[in-house]
């Protein structure tokens, strides 16, 4: 099994004084001049941007986050949920043999909910339009926002998983990782605009922290390595991952009702495969997922 190379940034500014400041090994790929593939003319301006904010995305994914709300909005209604104790069973659930019978009354926003971490995988590939990303970027910040307003409080990371390029297969992997919203911390809508949205993400300060370390060389030199799923492995317990942007599903995040949708199935799917539980309020009683 290949050795994977790791590196994890405490904040999205730690990243980006890493791919700026230090010393590249190999490579020129992060310095490329084409705009529509990088989306910026060049690393200057890309680095400037994600210090000092990205009006024209701000104002985008503001736009796009306030459709998705509408679309993602439940309807104010007592909430329920359901327990091992609480005020009353539900007779079926009981002969059922759920557990899980009893309703417990007390409101969401008066209960303890623990902190939902979500690894966030932040690769995609050229097939993507920017339009698609606002619109997976509008769908995630509108479940978190939904999250938070029941009550729970959401971190989030984003993972860069690679592996060398076809012909290096015994060449290391790697893995870089950045935390970009704390628990409690409110949402930075300056920040994600541009941590979700530019390509620069992912296309220049990614590319530029493979071209900082000798380790990669070898296997990276030639195309950058090949994107690829974070390792179980490699997954905290507890952590719900998202795949993010996946080949062959350009076509589902088009719209943004399409992408929260898509969003919503992604993150239950996830939250089960991690074992975590998600409190969702659906509009009429709230859903652990």
């Amino acid at each position: 099994m290949a050795k994977t190379i790791k590196r994890h940034f405490e904040s999205f500014d730690s990243f980006v004084e890493y791919a700026d400041k230090t010393p590249t090994v190999w490579g020129d790929s992060s310095k490329g001049q084409d705009e529509d593939f990088y989306g910026e003319e060049d690393f200057d301006a890309a680095v400037n941007l994600a210090r000092y904010g990205w009006q024209a995305g701000r104002d985008k994914l503001q736009e796009s986050v306030a459709d998705a709300v509408k679309i993602n909005q439940p309807t104010p209604m007592p909430s329920q949920v359901y327990d091992v104790g609480g005020a009353y069973p539900i007779v079926a659930l009981a002969v059922a043999g759920d557990p899980c019978n009893m309703v417990d009354s007390v409101p969401v926003e008066d209960r303890t909910l623990p902190v939902i971490r979500l690894s966030v995988k932040a690769c995609y590939n050229c097939m993507f339009s920017a339009a698609q990303v606002t619109n997976y970027g509008a769908a995630l910040v509108s479940w978190i926002d939904r999250l938070e307003h029941g009550g729970q409080q959401v971190e989030i990371d984003l993972a860069f998983p690679n592996k060398a390029s076809s012909y290096a297969k015994k060449q290391p992997n790697s893995l870089f990782t950045v935390n970009v919203k704390r628990a409690g911390e409110p949402l930075d809508l300056d920040r994600l605009a541009f941590v979700l949205m530019h390509p620069a993400t992912n296309r220049r300060f990614k590319f530029a922290c493979l071209e900082k370390d000798s380790r990669l060389e070898k296997g990276y030199s030639s195309g950058y390595g090949v994107s690829q799923e974070v390792a179980k492995k490699d997954r905290e317990d507890g952590v719900i991952y998202l795949g993010g942007l996946k080949h062959g599903d350009e076509s589902k995040w088009r719209t943004i009702p399409a992408a929260v949708k898509q969003f919503e199935n992604q993150l239950i799917n996830a939250a089960g495969q991690a074992g975590v539980n998600l409190t969702i309020d659906n509009g009429d009683n709230q859903l652990a997922a």
